[in-house]
Order: structure tokens, then sequence, then C-alpha cells
């Protein structure tokens, strides 16, 4: 990778664990694709050393969790290869011990190997002097545990890269509600709140027989709950899987009413939170909203 991509994968790869608003979700998730190449192409097989830009590795760690946290919006099967690759090789460890070795000690240790006839040679670029005095950090880094992670790097790269194509290109942007923020903010929604509605609604539906759809409310409302306790939610998700949620349950409640009767109430008391909370001017509609508010609460805890 020549200097100027390398700086500009430096500085893209900042952007991303640093939670910055642009670019997009997905296009930070190719950014993680051509890191993952990048770190993999790094490690060399013959003889096998790394050389890795020290600033890139150090990130290793907080790159994966931001991808983790993207695992909502992935099919579960994906997510779940993802992490398996991650966690079957302990990279995340793996690159923090690297980030962290002293080159003479390092050299040390392997030199003292050669002559116990073991096999691992490695040479490193890294410039940090943090003495590690226990033998058994450097004892997790083989020959055959680098190239393993080579490999796993190579896959993790086409992996998000093709994860990214199921992420929409759009990313979360307070000024998209610009246009209403004279009478309509979701920064001001109480999440606490909307978050104890969805707890309710959850534990109703955990107190149904189990069946394709009870596993399906409570798949979406796990991925509605994991949005709103992010630092910045991306509310136009959350608002569109709740009202679809909205009119899932009110089917329901049309076919089978004695069961999902609680579960509407309480979708339909998260929905009109949605909207009362987010009002910055609190208008005369509001107050007859408020009182059906407290209506349905009261409806909903006789029903309990």
């Amino acid at each position: 990778m020549i200097e100027k991509e390398l700086e500009q994968l430096k500085k893209d790869i900042l952007y991303t664990v640093e939670n910055r608003e642009y670019p997009s979700n997905k296009d930070k998730m190719l950014v993680i694709s051509k890191y993952y190449k990048y770190i993999s192409s790094s490690i060399l097989i013959n003889p096998v050393i790394i050389k890795s830009d020290r600033d890139l590795l150090s990130e290793f760690e907080a790159v994966y969790f931001w991808l983790e946290e993207q695992f909502t919006y992935l099919p579960e099967s994906l997510s779940m290869q993802i992490k398996k690759i991650h966690d079957e090789n302990q990279l995340s460890t793996l690159f923090a011990v690297l980030f962290s070795l002293d080159i003479d000690d390092l050299d040390k240790f392997y030199k003292q190997k050669e002559r116990e006839n073991y096999q691992g040679i490695l040479k490193s670029v890294f410039n940090l002097k943090i003495t590690i005095s226990t033998p058994e950090a450097y004892e997790n880094i083989s020959n055959k545990r680098l190239i393993n992670a080579k490999i796993a790097l190579n896959r993790l790269s086409q992996m998000v890269k093709f994860a990214a194509s199921k992420v929409d290109n759009d990313y979360y942007n307070p000024e998209l509600f610009q246009d209403f923020s004279d009478n309509y903010n979701p920064e001001i929604i109480n999440k606490n709140k909307i978050l104890s509605l969805v707890s309710l609604f959850k534990s109703q539906l955990e107190g149904l027989n189990k069946d394709k759809n009870v596993d399906l409310l409570l798949e979406k409302l796990n991925s509605v709950e994991k949005e709103i306790n992010k630092r910045k939610p991306h509310w136009g998700i959350i608002f569109s899987t709740l009202f679809v949620i909205f009119g899932f349950t009110a089917d329901l409640k049309t076919i089978s009413p004695e069961i999902y009767e609680k579960p509407f109430k309480t979708i339909e008391a998260i929905i009109v939170n949605l909207h009362e909370d987010g009002q910055v001017k609190k208008s005369h509609t509001s107050t007859l909203i408020e009182h059906n508010k407290c209506t349905q609460a009261k409806d909903t805890l006789q029903l309990e």
C-alpha cells in the first residue's frame, strides 16, 4: 500500500472508531474490509514477519467493537460467522499483544526457542518499548498462529465487504429533522421511558406460547432496544421498525384479541410516547394525546 493510500486508510479508520456521522455505515464497513486486507497483507510468510503501521495496529480492537455493533443490521448467520472467525483465532488478543511487544525481548525469546528446535521466528518493525517480563505473551505468537490470523483476516475482509451490501447507505444526520425542528426533535425523547415500555412489551411476549410470530417480534424489539441504547441512536430506524411492529401486532390482535390485547396496548403506548416526547412546542392537541395516553396506561395496568 502506497503512503498516500495508507494515510487515507488511517484517516478513515479514525472516523470509524470515533463514530463520526460521516461517511455512512456502509462506507465505514467497506473501510474496515480494506483495513482487514491491509493487516493481512502485513503478515509475510517466508520468513514469518509482520510489518504493519503501528497506528493502524493499535486500533484493531476498537475497529472490531464498532463492527460488532453493526451486527443488529446484518443477517444473523453472517454476523455469527464473522464473530466465530474473530473469536476462534483470538484476533483482538493477538494484535493487542503484538502492539505491546518489545522488539529486543522478542528477538531474544525466539533465539532461545530456535535453540530448542522451536518453530517460529518473528521480526517486528515496532518501536514501542514496553517490556513484558513473562514469556507467556510471546508463547502465543507462533508461526502457525500468525498464518492462521492472515487467513482469517482475508476471510473477514471478504465477509465485511459482502456485509456492507446488506446495510443501507444512509447515516444518521440530525439535519434530516431540521425542517421539523421547530416542532419535533427526536433528541429530546426520554429514552429510558421508551426502553421501559419496550421491556414491558418483551416480557408480555415472553409470557405467550412461543411461535414464529412471537420470535419475530422479540427479534425486532431486541434490535430496537440495542439501537436506542446507542449514544447517538438512528431514530429513523427506530421509528420505522416500531411502526412495522405496531401494524404487525395490530393484525395479530385482530386474529387473536385475547392473546395480543396487552402487547398491542403496550406498543400503542410506545408510539404515543415517541410522538409526544419529541414535541418541542406543546399544543392544545397534546392535551388530548396526554389524556389518551393516560387512559391507555390505565387500561394496560388493569389488563396486567
